[in-house]
């Protein structure tokens, strides 16, 4: 007996390149996410050590003035460079903000791609469960069809 080709051969190889491309998002999702993961982290590194920086040097100049060495120009200056810095770490922060909600929307296009990974693989189960009964029945018939012939051949003839 002739063996016969799966039927739904093409449609379970379509949904093996479905499930294929799907891993290769959700890994590709997976990626940018721990990307923007780093990203959040270095943009509040940044933000801390400005601040941190900012704080320091204020510190320092009022020591100064407590000792009496600034004069009335040097407090105007430091009066602009602490409005500078408190805008410069107001960014840094709104930056990290940003990042945040940048690695909100990679963790939900995480979530997507296993969805999707997910939904892909179910339909490749269907068909492979399918393809396995298949190949059961033909067996079967295969197998049917050999005793079938092998009674035949020791069957007597009459004559």
């Amino acid at each position: 007996m002739a063996r016969t080709k799966y039927p739904l051969e093409p449609l379970e190889q379509l949904r093996e390149q479905k499930s294929d491309a799907a891993k290769e998002a959700l890994a590709a999702a997976v990626t940018a996410r721990e990307a923007q993961e780093r990203a959040v982290a270095a943009a509040a590194e940044s933000a801390r050590s400005h601040e941190a920086a900012r704080d320091a040097r204020i510190a320092t100049e009022h020591g100064r003035l407590a000792q009496g060495a600034l004069r009335a120009s040097d407090m105007a200056m430091l009066e602009a460079y602490r409005m500078r810095a408190d805008a410069e770490v107001e960014a840094l922060h709104a930056r990290t903000r940003e990042e945040e909600e940048a690695l909100e929307a990679r963790a939900r296009a995480q979530t997507e791609a296993q969805a999707a990974l997910a939904a892909r693989k179910a339909e490749l189960s269907v068909v492979e469960k399918d393809h396995a009964k298949w190949d059961l029945e033909q067996r079967k018939r295969r197998e049917a069809a050999e005793e079938e012939a092998a009674q035949e051949a020791f069957v007597p003839k009459k004559g």
